[in-house]
């Protein structure tokens, strides 16, 4: 034990000891005949020289030696996979390893169990449930209580299935590991099914190839057969030879797409003998076929100005086949019963009708419509009048019109998403004025593409009501904006937008513009989640325009959300991250192409993982890289008994230097205080002031 003075004393220090010194001297031959007085100037004395000690700052330093018995920590890995080697079953490895342990404890006075998986457990029990393993918390745990540990065995296979799975950290790890391995080094036979390549979106007539890539672990040499089917129908097979420890085969189907919709195809692998995980042998996945032709019939009252325009803009979208009707007097050319039994997508009537519709005439024509789910578009043409126009109104939901003037009227485009490649900065004076034809009202589901200057008045409306989806152009001279706008720097201008909006009526565009799949529609928590799809436009559409993300939410509350990058080899979109916590998520696909946005929704299942099959066999690379790093020892589980003969008791013999600050402790205050206490005390005992 020694006192050590951490201030330093200087001057001051000492000249105050010497006044002191003189005044102590003072007070004994002030008071040496009363013996009161004299026992006062003692108890001040003994006070004064305390603070005088303090103010040094005395440190009281001394040496404790202790001795404690370090323990040995058995981390046992609990996972799904320590339960299917072939080497040994799982009661063998349960009673195998409670047997180990009762040993350990006989010959260790300290040691400690902990169950491992994904997360460590010293209270679990014993089974093995654990959906994924993670060695690092393992190793993790050993560096914090590195200090207080003997050693440290791990019992595992070594199939790590979440964090880290080689090249550890192993710094401040300054004791023994030494790991028993459980169970063959020749992988478990399991076939799956790897990746399925196949387009999201074709057009019917097309054919489309299916690239499918089938891994094979474990010891296998032969062939299987690889099925196709649709909707539970065989359309192909094909053989494949295996040849096993992790190599991939490609087989590759090349089908018609003849049906229109969504075409769900089945990939299937024949399951071999002593094959456990079979959930991967087949996959489920979907090709939506588009129609090749989109039919679209255009009836014109009287032949005009605006006729070739409309037509030539019909015309150019890709896909359609375009029927044109025209009225002459009483008779239309072709006839017009061709029209009636020939279903169209979209119904346009281009200056017409010129005179009023008769009754039969509108319920045939509002049945065909409602029957073939047709979109329809008006042009009120300069033929089509108040009266005319009254008698097609209700199809596309007008209910308050007027005839429109003869004056000339300036007008705008609005900023709707729908039109896509419209340039909305550009003014008015970049327009031609047109001529009102009919003023109508709209309706607050309506949307106005178009609105004349100052007016409440739409040039062009669209709307949409149980899936039917309409349209109507009130000017009389569409052809003057078209070709005066083609004199112009935006001479595509009225064909661009006008094909936005036909499309949009037919349904080539719209909602109908994603087509995207999940490699799965139900995963593994922890398994990589493949999103590849089409963003199917009607023209060429410029790629670094667009951002692409899908969004994941679970009750309600965004979980996720992930970016979409575009693969020119194979000209589709994808994204890749890894399933989370089990259960049922909704996803939203949002593309942004400068504003116009379009959305894809839909739902994914995450199961409780099962990914701890997928490979079962002993990983003995990492395990006695580990060894090796920590001078530990690689057992094998049969002779796992060996590794008791090293096992011994260690004690640690610290040496702990304990040190307290005097000034700062509470007792030698309290004391001091008793002093003075006792002196006050004295002094108003005897009456001295």
């Amino acid at each position: 034990m020694s006192i050590q003075f951490l201030e330093q004393l200087d001057m001051s220090f000492w000249l105050l000891l010497m006044i002191i010194l003189i005044y102590v001297v003072w007070i004994f031959n002030s008071f040496r005949g009363n013996k009161k007085l004299f026992g006062l100037g003692i108890l001040r004395t003994i006070v004064f020289f305390a603070l005088i000690f303090l103010m040094t700052q005395p440190k009281l330093v001394w040496k404790d030696r202790i001795q404690e018995d370090l323990k040995w920590n058995l981390y046992v890995d609990r996972s799904v996979s320590m339960g299917y080697h072939h080497s040994i079953s799982p009661s063998s490895y349960i009673n195998g390893v409670r047997s180990f342990v009762t040993s350990v404890n006989e010959k260790m006075d300290n040691s400690s169990v902990i169950y491992f998986d994904h997360a460590l457990n010293k209270d679990a029990k014993f089974e093995l449930v654990g959906g994924a393993t993670d060695l690092g918390i393992v190793l993790e745990h050993i560096r914090k209580n590195d200090k207080s540990l003997s050693g440290a065995i791990i019992i595992t296979d070594g199939q790590v299935t979440k964090g880290e799975k080689e090249n550890y950290n192993l710094t401040d790890i300054n004791v023994p590991i030494h790991i028993i391995g459980v169970g063959d080094t020749i992988p478990m036979i399991d076939v799956a099914i790897h990746e399925i390549n196949a387009p999201t979106v074709v057009i019917k007539g097309k054919d489309f190839t299916i690239d499918v890539s089938i891994t094979a672990l474990g010891q296998v040499d032969g062939r299987i057969n690889v099925l196709l089917y649709k909707n539970n129908k065989l359309i192909g097979s094909k053989f494949i030879h295996l040849s096993g420890e992790g190599s991939v085969s490609n087989v590759k189907f090349m089908v018609s797409a003849n049906e229109l919709g969504e075409n769900n195809y089945t990939i299937k692998a024949t399951v071999l003998e002593d094959e456990i995980n079979i959930d991967n042998n087949n996959r489920k996945f979907s090709v939506t076929v588009l129609k090749d032709k989109y039919r679209v019939g255009l009836i014109t009252g009287s032949p005009n100005f605006n006729t070739g325009p409309i037509k030539r803009i019909v015309s150019d979208i890709p896909r359609i086949e375009l029927d044109h009707y025209i009225q002459k007097k009483d008779q239309f050319s072709p006839s017009i019963n061709q029209f009636w039994s020939t279903p169209y997508e979209l119904i346009i009537l281009e200056n017409f009708p010129i005179e009023p519709l008769s009754g039969r005439w509108q319920r045939i024509f509002a049945k065909k419509i409602a029957a073939e789910r047709s979109g329809i578009f008006i042009y009120a043409g300069p033929n089509v009048s108040e009266r005319s126009f009254k008698t097609v109104s209700p199809i596309v939901r007008v209910n308050k019109f007027d005839k429109g003037g003869n004056k000339l009227a300036n007008w705008y485009w609005t900023d709707d998403r729908l039109i896509n490649n419209l340039n909305s900065d550009l003014s008015i004076v970049d327009l031609p004025p047109l001529t009102p034809n009919i003023n109508l009202l709209l309706s607050d589901d309506q949307r106005s593409l178009a609105y004349y200057e100052n007016s409440e008045y739409p040039v062009l409306y669209v709307g949409e009501e149980d899936d039917l989806r309409y349209g109507v152009w009130t000017a009389s001279d569409f052809s003057t904006g078209y070709y005066k706008l083609t004199e112009s720097q935006n001479e595509k201008l009225m064909k661009t937008a006008m094909s936005e909006i036909l499309s949009w009526l037919i349904k080539l565009g719209g909602d109908e513009e994603l087509y995207f799949r999940f490699n799965k529609d139900i995963f593994q928590q922890g398994e990589e989640i493949k999103l590849i799809g089409t963003h199917f436009t009607v023209e060429n559409t410029d790629i670094s325009s667009i951002t692409g993300y899908v969004s994941l939410s679970k009750n309600g509350k965004k979980h996720s959300k992930h970016e979409l990058h575009f693969d020119p080899v194979k000209s589709m979109w994808k994204a890749e991250f890894i399933a989370g916590k089990p259960g049922k998520y909704n996803y939203e696909i949002l593309f942004d192409n400068k504003n116009n946005i379009k959305k894809q929704n839909g739902t994914i299942f995450i199961d409780e993982s099962q990914i701890e099959l997928n490979n079962v066999s002993l990983n003995t690379y990492p395990l006695s890289d580990i060894t090796d790093r920590t001078k530990g020892k690689f057992y094998n589980w049969k002779t796992r008994a060996e590794l008791l003969d090293i096992l011994h008791n260690k004690q640690l013999n610290e040496t702990i230097i304990r040190s307290a600050k005097l000034n700062e402790n509470i007792i030698i205050i309290i004391v001091i205080i008793f002093f003075l206490s006792i002196e006050w005390y004295i002094r108003r005992l005897i009456g001295y002031n």
